[in-house]
């Protein structure tokens, strides 16, 4: 065996042997920990003995590690402190006490603990400055926190500060004390201290009446935050803060019994320190009288360098305006919200704030008015808007105000259009202002990004509002009634240049259905809410939405998306997470709609608990789409039945159709060729409508008959015309026309119209056979369409030999029946070789065309 394989194995037997001795070490250190409660944290170096009921801290000392960093000893019955007991743990740097019983803290009752740097001594009985040792905070040299509150009630104790013992804390940052009305001279010795909290929140505190040397222990001090709450002040001497160079943060909060006449003098003094943030806040709250805030109230800030000025929950009811022409130029954050400001002419001075940036003045007569108050509505929440707004001239802003919130004000006003003067403005929040009407447009917020009008009680919003507002990427317009407005907007001018739109909300706005092309500009639109309305469809337009993440539809009426919208979704869920609420909606499990079904089941988008989705079957049944395969399966089944049958009735309706219309054109043949005849003529480009004359008859009598039909044995109907009615008439004078006449080449379908149009009687003999003829029967329709189009009784009927029904069509066997019941037909002598019969039918004849 080598020198190096020896060595090897000793090595590996030693790291062995460190092993067990290290998990026996944890296993002894975790089993006695269970037997004194503590909770150790060895990744923070941390053990938690806080409500084990110690009575003495020795009892725990041996299962903390003295390496423990923190060590927390909280609501235990702990008396006093043991001097040394804390000597091994030169590694703590948290050690919380409060919530016990301490009464006294002994010399050295801190030794050892060199790298402390937050101790909790509040919530104890530490009542007088002889319960500290003065020399107790000596060991501590790095000490920053130290939290003193609620050990002495003042009400019941006469309390004194331990300001002896606190000297020797040098190294001391963040000081929480109860409120006592005198510093004693040892502050002075806190060279090191930045933020001193006295409040009675968490403690004790009385401080009646806050003089000018109040605070002259801590002028020698580094002092620059300042938070007094509670202790029940009631008067402010002059220059209170006077002297504090170094203050920059000053919060005066929760004291009910100072008012304005307070804040005059609370300000004095400031322009002698460093003061750059002053909150006062729920001053006032036992007085039922008006609170002002008169002209020269805030001028101990004019020459400050004070920036953020918070006048909040005050029940201020007025401001005058050279309050606000004292702030300094400097200011970046005004709050005067949740008062009770019923005239706003001071907001006319904000615009001299050139370094404004954020501003509040929303909650004015909202949640709470005095019942002591009675303000006409004229000076209700901040009419000088109102006044402002409906003018013509410029709204001006402080040139730097990026963030405005006017929000829960009541202005109760329908809003007007607005043109502002050169702002930087980039969030506005109008929201429960119970605005009625946005009949903008609004010109001049270029820069603005978040604009919030929600929870108003707009009923109309005109398409043009927003048209000057092209860099919006968050709109809230929820909780209102803007749907009849949206859905007249057809051209989708609403939104048309908010290209950049991330956010646009626009839930719970009574909104039935939008126009296909409400977002067609809408090309970054990440998040679109329309939750709680009552739209049955998707029906508008996704095309655009390339980059959406979020659609929420939940709580409307919709039974499907529309196939187009489904392929625009199924496009961006192949680039990106896009997420699709659609509960609350009841789907529509039709034989249309399995494609949307389909999509449900298969899509890549994520919809947002697609198992709890229902939908309405067929059968008016509502099923749960947790099972959607088996539904789309029998929806297939059913739907393919229904689709058999629906075809074989729709074939058969389609086929009665198309008899019925044959039927009718059949019927109709007659009236449709002479409509033809009259339209051709009507468009005839030789035909002008001046040309009277040719509507005048220029033939008497036209003569219809069957040429071959034998009158008698050898005579034919054609020969008894020509040789005895034809050449009768024409001796008489008149014009007769036949069919003979026409020349050869002649169409018929032209010439007979036309003849029978310019003539005043036709004659039709009616043989039995004369339908046999196709144009016997077009010249009889021609001439009665012709009498029915001229309002002329035309038609002479002729009847020769039996007349039947069967041997002529309906319309002329009706014709010639209303003709007999009336006596209105003649009969041709059944001797045409008799000359005499034949000459006295001819003077009947003649007698007739008289008429």
């Amino acid at each position: 065996m080598t020198c190096g394989n020896v060595e090897l194995i000793i090595m590996v037997n030693c790291l062995r042997l460190l092993l067990v001795f290290c998990i026996l070490q944890l296993f002894f250190v975790e089993t006695f920990c269970e037997k004194c409660k503590c909770k150790l944290d060895v990744e923070t170096s941390s053990a938690d003995c806080s409500g084990i009921g110690l009575t003495n801290i020795s009892t725990i000392l041996d299962c903390v590690p003295n390496t423990t960093r923190k060590l927390t000893l909280s609501k235990n019955n702990l008396r006093d402190i043991q001097p040394g007991i804390f000597k091994t743990f030169s590694s703590l740097e948290v050690l919380r006490l409060d919530f016990n019983k301490i009464e006294y803290l002994k010399s050295g009752a801190f030794e050892g603990l060199i790298k402390l740097q937050n101790l909790s001594l509040d919530h104890n009985n530490l009542s007088l400055d002889d319960s500290y040792a003065t020399d107790v905070f000596m060991p501590v040299k790095n000490l920053r926190r130290l939290y003193l509150q609620h050990n002495c009630d003042i009400a019941t104790t006469h309390c004194i500060y331990p300001d002896k013992a606190l000297s020797a804390a040098k190294s001391i940052q963040y000081l929480q004390l109860d409120g006592f009305p005198n510093f004693g001279p040892g502050f002075s010795q806190l060279k090191n201290l930045y933020s001193l909290y006295i409040s009675d929140d968490n403690g004790y505190c009385a401080i009646l009446e806050l003089k000018e040397n109040t605070f002259e222990s801590f002028r020698k001090t580094p002092l620059s935050f300042l938070y007094i709450n509670g202790c029940d002040i009631r008067k402010f001497e002059k220059n209170v803060f006077r002297g504090l160079r170094n203050l920059t943060t000053l919060i005066i909060t929760d004291n009910r019994r100072l008012c304005s006449d307070s804040i005059e003098n609370a300000t004095v003094g400031l322009n002698e320190t460093s003061i750059e943030t002053l909150r006062i806040n729920n001053w006032c709250r036992h007085r039922s009288e008006d609170i002002h805030l008169d002209a020269g109230m805030l001028k101990g800030l004019t020459n400050t360098s004070l920036k953020t000025l918070d006048l909040g929950w005050n029940d201020i009811n007025y401001i005058d305006s050279d309050c606000i022409k004292h702030l300094p130029i400097s200011i970046q954050y005004l709050s005067l919200k949740e008062n009770e400001i019923g005239r706003g002419e001071f907001l006319y001075e904000m615009r001299r704030l050139e370094n404004l940036e954020i501003a509040d003045i929303s909650f004015q007569f909202h949640y709470r008015v005095k019942s002591t108050l009675t303000w006409s509505k004229s000076h209700n929440s901040f009419k000088v808007i109102k006044d402002r707004l409906a003018g013509d001239d410029p709204v001006y802003l402080p040139k730097n105000l990026k963030i405005l919130f006017m929000n829960n004000i009541k202005l109760e006003f329908p809003v007007p259009k607005v043109v502002f003067g050169p702002n930087k403005l980039q969030y506005l929040d109008m929201s429960d202002c119970m605005l009625t009407a946005f009949l903008g447009p609004w010109y001049g917020l270029r820069d603005l990004k978040h604009f919030d009008i929600s929870s108003n009680r707009l009923i109309a919003f005109s398409s043009n509002s927003l048209i000057d507002m092209d860099n919006l990427t968050t709109l809230l317009l929820q909780n209102n009634h803007l749907g009849d407005s949206l859905q007249r907007d057809v051209i989708g001018q609403t939104f048309s240049s908010q290209k950049k739109l991330k956010v646009l909300n626009l839930s719970k706005n009574s909104i039935k259905a939008l126009p296909y092309l409400i977002f067609k500009n809408q090309v970054s639109l990440k998040n679109l809410s329309l939750a709680r309305n009552a739209m049955t469809d998707v029906s508008f337009s996704l095309k655009t939405m390339k980059m959406l993440q979020f659609l929420d539809l939940s709580d409307n009426q919709i039974e499907y998306v529309t196939s187009e919208n489904m392929g625009y979704l199924d496009q961006i869920a192949t680039t990106q997470d896009i997420h699709l609420n659609l509960s609350g909606n009841i789907l529509a499990c039709m034989c249309d709609n399995q494609q949307f079904l389909s999509w449900i089941a298969t899509t890549k988008v994520h919809i947002i608990d697609r198992g709890q989705l229902k939908c309405l079957y067929r059968n008016k049944t509502t099923l749960s789409l947790s099972r959607i395969n088996i539904i789309r399966s029998q929806l297939k089944y059913d739907c393919s039945l229904w689709i058999v049958m629906t075809s074989c009735v729709t074939g058969f309706v389609g086929l009665l159709l198309i008899l019925s219309l044959i039927t009718l054109l059949y019927h109709r043949r007659w009236q449709l060729r002479y409509l033809w005849y009259i339209g051709r003529k009507k468009i005839d480009p030789f035909h002008h409508p001046d040309e009277q004359q040719s509507r005048l008859p220029q033939i008497d009598v036209y003569i219809s008959y069957e040429q071959h039909y034998d009158v008698t044995d050898g005579v034919t109907l054609h020969q008894t015309v020509t040789d005895y009615v034809y050449p009768f008439f024409e001796r008489r004078g008149y014009i007769v026309k036949i069919r003979e006449e026409f020349e050869a080449t002649d169409k018929l379908y032209r010439v007979i119209p036309d003849t029978v149009n310019k003539t005043r009687k036709v004659v039709v003999f009616l043989t039995p056979s004369y339908c046999k003829d196709y144009w016997n029967t077009f010249e009889f329709n021609i001439a009665a369409y012709e009498g029915i189009y001229t309002k002329r009784n035309i038609i002479i009927p002729v009847l020769i030999g039996d007349f039947s029904d069967q041997n002529f069509t309906p319309e002329i066997r009706s014709f010639v029946n209303s003709k007999i019941k009336s006596k209105e037909v003649l009969r041709f002598p059944s001797q045409a070789n008799c000359e005499h019969r034949i000459n006295t039918f001819n003077e009947q004849l003649e007698h007739w065309l008289q008429y």
